[in-house]
């Protein structure tokens, strides 16, 4: 009777010790993914270089990764504010988009003065631009300022104010 309680007893602390030792590791683990994903989120800067207003309703500006970062594109957003004809202050939130309207489209990319396509390309690394359009869903004011802010996916911001200042 003796024996077999203390194996039992005896088992039951191997049990627990394997679920601690487990535990450890696995919260060991998830403290490793929280470092890289937000090592990852520190890396990933954006920085507009330029801006113009190409009309009443379309905006270009030209970004690049901040030394040493790789910015994935396809996750900035833009935050646009400028004065509407109608004399409102409006504020958008422009999301990467292919075909909705409104949206911002990459029209070209280009390491120096050598331009390229944009097949496969997500990635804006150091030492190349992104030409990026904005269509502003509403036409601005002639005397109004449009100020873009970009945002990587990491929360860094960038931002430039085009026109009136």
């Amino acid at each position: 009777m003796i024996p077999s309680i203390i194996v039992a007893v005896f088992m039951l602390v191997m049990i627990v010790a394997g679920i601690v030792m487990n535990l450890n590791y696995t919260l060991l683990v998830f403290r490793e993914v929280r470092r890289l994903s937000e090592s990852l989120a520190r890396n990933d800067k954006l920085r507009i270089i330029e801006g113009s207003l190409i009309n009443e309703t379309l905006v270009e500006i030209k970004l690049s990764a901040v030394d040493g970062t790789v910015a994935p594109l396809t996750e900035v957003q833009f935050i646009v504010c400028y004065e509407d004809m109608e004399g409102r202050v409006t504020t958008y939130l422009l999301k990467y988009s292919v075909n909705e309207s409104p949206g911002w489209s990459l029209t070209t990319l280009y390491s120096g003065k050598v331009q390229r396509g944009l097949e496969g390309s997500n990635y804006l690394i150091p030492g190349e631009v992104a030409v990026v359009r904005l269509k502003l869903p509403t036409p601005k004011s002639e005397n109004s300022s449009v100020v873009v802010v970009a945002v990587s996916p990491g929360g860094h911001k960038s931002s430039w104010v085009i026109g009136n200042a």
